[in-house]
């Protein structure tokens, strides 16, 4: 078997060389013959687009461009309604006693759910898994694990760990001739068992990603397979993203990263720009920019302060306001200057206590007295006519680009108290995150006494 690993450093046009490896190989190969997977829907199915436009090819013909986790559901024979989903969460809930709201992030929603994640890492990370579990109530511990297995028996339901665990004990391997893997700097041990199971027999296997770009750490990603994985390697040395002062100071970050392959690259060409802010208010947002945390605590914080300047934002995709509320309040401003009938407020009547003439939206509307304020500033500031900024983490923008980046260096107690411990991961992320700039990079200011070290972003 050959095996073949691309390095991808940031903007470098990494899925599109794999395509272009794929293109090549439909030439001469049946598509059901070639298997392209991710961890996650975005990569895998773009893949799949791509081949189909190119090839005028049909889903059916391919079936082995999917994520791990579907690929498996299918050979099990698996349906939907036979997996743990959100519901069964309350349910669990309820039979122990215990509150869980089922979400996995590094912020976990509930303390309890980092039981149920650790629960789960001793399948795909054993070490990690230990790790997570030393400082946690043994008892707890062993109650939630024991009643999880209970409860996911008497359901008759799986989850998406016992998918992977299932597939390399009850199916083969498959019949193909090449294998792309995406984004592998970011798969478990656990996957990575079964996708070396999956194309046991394959000719060749290459796998792309980027070691410097795996911030799933917590999530039991395992960097050190994805580096060890293959002697013959291809680096992308030109990046189409990023302007040479942002290149270089992500390579002064990334030159600081203990256990990495080294990857020299190039900018697009272009100079970019590195700025400091004292605070997100020193910013001027036109609208579009992209707001970049380590935690969704300081999201929060950030928002706050989007929200007393007027500036309509989404938080990790989501809109700061409410569309209905915000037709509503638009339908019933139409009303009051007589460009709209009562009929057409009355659509949306339960946002509001009273609809008459001589009552403003402001003094009708059941809302709280902050959200009325900020709702006022939008539409006084015409903010929502422009561009949402954007707010997310430095892991959920892992993917994304935009012209203008602002990253806030401040860290949570929690993580700058393990800094020392997890410099890498802590590393990687801030790489990440600045490496989303395409032509302006800003860093606020640090508000907290903890953030990443000074050198980074003293300018």
């Amino acid at each position: 078997m050959i095996k073949h690993t691309v390095f991808g450093p940031p903007g470098t046009g990494k899925t599109t060389h794999l395509m272009s490896l794929i293109l090549e190989d439909l030439k001469t190969t049946e598509p059901n013959k070639l298997a392209f997977v991710s961890y996650t829907k975005q990569g895998t199915y773009e893949g799949a687009r791509r081949a189909q436009e190119k090839f005028k090819l049909k889903s059916a013909d391919m079936p082995f461009f999917r994520t791990i986790h579907a690929l498996c559901f299918k050979e099990l024979g698996m349906r939907k309604y036979d997996m743990f989903q959100e519901k069964h969460y309350k349910i669990f809930s309820e039979k122990t006693g215990i509150p869980f709201l089922g979400y996995y992030t590094q912020d976990f929603n509930s303390p309890n759910d980092a039981y149920l994640h650790a629960i789960s890492m001793e399948r795909h990370n054993p070490e990690l898994a230990l790790k997570m579990s030393k400082d946690m109530n043994a008892k707890k511990y062993e109650y939630i694990k024991d009643n999880y297995a209970h409860i996911k028996k008497q359901l008759g339901i799986k989850d998406f760990d016992d998918l992977l665990v299932d597939y390399l004990v009850l199916c083969r391997p498959f019949d193909i001739d090449t294998a792309y893997i995406d984004e592998a700097q970011d798969l478990t041990p656990l996957q990575w068992k079964v996708v070396m199971h999956m194309f046991k027999n394959a000719k060749k296997i290459v796998i792309a990603g980027d070691d410097d770009q795996s911030v799933y750490e917590w999530a039991g990603a395992d960097t050190k397979v994805f580096l060890s994985f293959s002697e013959e390697s291809t680096v992308l040395n030109h990046s189409y993203r990023l302007p040479e002062k942002i290149r270089v100071l992500a390579s002064t970050i990334s030159d600081d990263i203990a256990i990495r392959k080294e990857k020299k690259f190039e900018s697009n060409g272009e100079v970019g720009e590195v700025s400091r802010a004292k605070s997100l208010r020193d910013v001027d947002l036109k609208g579009g920019e992209l707001i970049l945390a380590r935690t969704n605590f300081k999201l929060h914080e950030l928002s706050k302060e989007l929200e007393e300047r007027g500036i309509y934002y989404t938080k990790k995709g989501f809109p700061c306001v409410n569309p209905t509320v915000l037709k509503g309040i638009k339908a019933y401003i139409a009303y009051l200057k007589e460009d709209a009938d009562i009929k057409t407020v009355k659509q949306y009547g339960n946002l509001f206590s009273r609809i008459d003439k001589d009552t403003s939206w402001r003094d009708a509307i059941v809302q709280s007295k902050d959200l009325i304020v900020f709702y006022d500033k939008l539409f006084s500031s015409k903010g929502l006519e422009k561009e949402a900024v954007k707010l997310e983490t430095f892991h959920s923008c892992k993917g994304s680009e935009n012209d203008h980046v602002i990253v806030s260096p401040d860290l949570s107690a929690r993580v700058s108290g393990e800094f020392d411990e997890q410099r890498d991961a802590e590393l990687r992320c801030l790489y990440v995150g600045l490496t989303r700039a395409k032509k302006k990079l800003t860093f606020l200011a640090p508000k907290w006494d903890r953030s990443y070290p000074s050198k980074y972003f003293r300018l």
